[in-house]
């Protein structure tokens, strides 16, 4: 079982890292577990007035919990800005803005639902990219093959 040594080895390697980290003072993981205290208010205000706005309109429809549905949008927000800038981390590590998500619930809370409210305009725009950019594709396609 290859595999098996393989995994063990990447199992060394993160504990070795982990060592390393906590030798140069960076604190253990935080676990991922359920918060055993009172939910804090999600700080709407945050938001831009639009994205405020959009959220609190769905949330009142959808009936989600706010934080969900704002994060949805914001999730969905940052893939339409991702490529319009990069943000540079230092020197050597230049990337593409962008946020990630994980949104936790129970089967029926209508997480998907949102989701699918928030991402249709960028799933519009998609088409109609991929349509326009058609003949394009088709001729770097033609070009690659001859």
């Amino acid at each position: 079982m290859d595999w098996m040594r393989d995994v063990d080895a990447e199992i060394d390697q993160a504990e070795q890292w982990a060592s390393v980290q906590r030798e140069n003072g960076w604190p253990d993981p935080e676990p991922l577990t359920i918060w055993q205290g009172d939910a804090l208010p999600y700080p709407i205000e945050a938001l831009s007035p639009i994205l405020r706005h959009a959220v609190q309109c769905y949330q009142s429809f959808g009936q989600q919990p706010l934080p969900m549905v704002a994060s949805t949008a914001l999730a969905n927000a940052s893939l339409a800005c991702q490529g319009l800038a990069d943000v540079a981390r230092d020197c050597n590590l230049t990337g593409p803005c962008s946020l990630n998500f994980l949104t936790i619930g129970v089967s029926g809370e209508r997480k998907t639902s949102a989701d699918r409210r928030f991402r249709r305009e960028t799933q519009f725009w998609q088409s109609a990219e991929r349509e326009r950019l058609q003949p394009e594709i088709e001729a770097a396609q033609a070009r690659l093959e001859a």
